[in-house]
Order: structure tokens, then C-alpha cells, then sequence
């Protein structure tokens, strides 16, 4: 394994120089940064956090917590975040919470084994006591997609104007009859945006056209009947999906029944997931942040940490990628 001797070798320079720069600490000319990074890309050397934190009583190791990586928008966003933080030589710590009590037990017991904490949000409420007293502490944390606005440092997804962008794109194609195909995870917002898109095309928000799935990612067979229906009657000429997996199996079940895409009906999904754009009629859908979102997540802890910044709040919009499916 490469050490930090080894680089300082090649860069021909001192250790210290080699670890200010790792650091992002003093002041290194920089010529001498390039190069010294890229020997350490190179050599593939990651500084060892337990050395580190033996001088600074750092633990060099954030504690992440996630309530589903279902999604590679999701999968992108964490390897963003492990790949940066390793390259300054922080260990990730990754822990699954799929409901508030859990994550509040995985708080309390990472918060002391990490220097931060980056938590994909199960909460509900607008406060928490245990975030309360971390905050108190000025302990570092950041809420990722919180369901509501907190008073916490926190990175929101605007689901809201995507969903409405659907919409006016399938208006402007000329269908007049749009169906919004949900389940229950963060429907509010979706059907929010849906309503401002009727509303900015001219077009009548009617209830019997908001189908509630039974099932969180693949549609079962009561949905597709519903939705039969609804398609048979002449009562709908276009659906805007839940997800990316929803809308996909959407297609197959009407490509065997000979419903055509987008001919017959155009569909919609959400999460821009890499095999959407491979499906029998490539996925239009609505996109959210992956890596910059990552990006973001990191420079804010590693700015708190470093420079004690305060980590500022950003909402990230989601916005429609349109293919051959509408």
C-alpha cells in the first residue's frame, strides 16, 4: 500500500506539504497541489483516517443513514459522497432506517462514532427533540428530503415542478386527458404539481383520473385494470407515473394488450433510473439531483468541519426528460 512517504517522494517535497494539501490546511503553492494530487490519484493512496485521528481526536468517519437506496439517482448520490469523502480519508458508515423510531436509535449511537451525520429522512414532523439537542451541541448533521421544511440544516427535493413540466409537455402534444397513477410515498407534492399543470394548460382537474397504486414500485393487477378501463372508455389518453418502475411495468402490460406507446397512450415516469431510457418505448420521465446532489452534501460537512461554516439549506428542482414514451 502507498504511504503518504511515497508521495511526498515523487512530489519532491516535504510530508507536512503532502498532508497540508490532503487537508486543504496552509498554504501550498499551487503548482505543488496539482501535483501532489495527482501522484495520490495515481498511487491510489488514501490517507489512513485511525492515523489521522490519533493527532486531531478526530474519528475521520461520517455516519450516513438511508431509508432505501431503491433508485440509482439514490445509489448515485451515495457513492458521490463516499468517493469524496475517502479521498480526504474519511470512512463512510452506512446505516438503514426505514422509520423514524429506528433512526432516531441509529442517531443516538452513530453520533458518537462519527463527526457528522447525514441522514435520507424518514421524519414526518416539522421538529424532533433528539435533532434539538444535537443542534444544541453544534454537533454536524444534514437532513436529506425531509417531508416537510424544518428548522434544521436540510437539502430538499421540489417534486412539485416536475410533475407540473409533465403535464404542459403532454398538453402541448395535444392530450387533454392526463391520468396521474400514485401510491402513498410523498403524494401530496406529485399531485400538487399535477394540479398546477392542468391548471397552467386550460385543462380540468378531475378526481376519477388520480389512480392510487396498491404497491410502491411495480404496478399488480388491479391498478392495470383500473387503468384498463380508463384507457378502453376513451377516458384517458396519457399517464404520469409514480416512478420510473411503475411506468415501466406500466408499458409492458400494455404492450400485451396491444396498447401502443405513445400512439394509443403516453406514459410518464420519475427518478430518470438508467433502464428507462431502454425500455420497448424509451421512458420520458422526471429527473432529480444524483451526484451534484452528493456534490452538494459534501462540500457543506466538509466546509462545517474544516472552516466551521454553517451548512446552508439548498432545494433542488426536479425537472422532465423527454424520450419516444410521450
Amino acid at each position: 500500500m502507498p504511504t503518504i512517504k511515497d508521495v511526498a517522494k515523487l512530489a519532491d517535497c516535504s510530508i507536512r506539504t503532502v498532508s497540508r494539501v490532503l487537508n486543504n490546511s496552509g498554504i501550498v503553492k499551487e503548482v505543488t497541489r496539482v501535483k501532489i494530487l495527482k501522484i495520490t490519484k495515481d498511487l491510489g493512496f488514501v490517507p489512513d483516517p485511525q492515523a489521522k485521528s490519533l493527532k486531531t481526536k478526530r474519528k475521520y468517519t461520517i455516519g450516513l443513514i438511508h431509508n432505501g437506496i431503491t433508485s440509482d439517482v439514490n445509489r448515485q448520490r451515495v457513492e458521490t459522497i463516499t468517493r469524496l469523502f475517502n479521498i480526504i480519508g474519511y470512512a463512510i458508515l452506512i446505516n438503514y432506517a426505514d422509520n423514524i423510531k429506528l433512526e432516531e436509535e441509529i442517531i443516538n449511537k452513530l453520533k458518537v462514532r462519527a463527526d457528522a451525520l447525514i441522514i435520507f429522512t424518514s421524519m414526518e414532523d416539522t421538529n424532533s427533540k433528539i435533532l434539538d439537542k444535537i443542534t444544541e451541541e453544534d454537533y454536524p448533521f444534514i437532513l436529506i428530503d425531509p417531508f416537510k421544511k424544518v428548522d434544521y440544516p436540510a437539502i430538499y427535493i421540489n417534486r412539485i415542478t416536475g410533475y407540473k413540466e409533465a403535464v404542459i409537455h403532454l398538453a402541448g402534444k395535444g392530450r387533454k386527458k392526463i391520468a396521474l397513477f400514485i401510491n402513498s410515498y410523498r403524494s401530496n407534492e406529485r399531485l400538487e404539481g399535477y394540479k398546477r399543470g392542468l391548471s397552467e394548460s386550460n385543462l380540468e382537474f378531475k378526481e376519477n383520473l388520480i389512480i392510487h397504486s396498491k404497491d410502491n414500485f411495480i404496478t399488480n393487477f388491479d391498478d392495470i385494470e383500473n387503468l384498463f378501463d380508463l384507457i378502453n372508455g376513451s377516458k384517458i389518453d396519457s399517464v404520469i407515473c409514480h416512478n420510473d418502475k411503475v411506468a415501466v411495468s406500466l408499458m409492458h402490460h400494455l404492450n400485451q394488450k396491444n396498447i401502443k406507446v405513445p400512439e394509443n397512450i403516453s406514459v410518464i415516469g420519475f427518478d430518470n433510473d438508467a433502464y428507462a431510457q431502454f425500455a420497448c418505448s424509451p421512458l420520458t420521465t422526471i429527473a432529480h439531483p444524483g451526484s451534484d446532489l452528493g456534490v452538494y452534501i459534501y462540500e457543506q460537512l466538509h466546509n462545517k468541519l474544516e472552516y466551521n461554516c454553517p451548512i446552508e439549506n439548498k432545494t433542488f428542482d426536479t425537472n422532465l426528460i423527454v424520450r419516444m414514451s410521450s
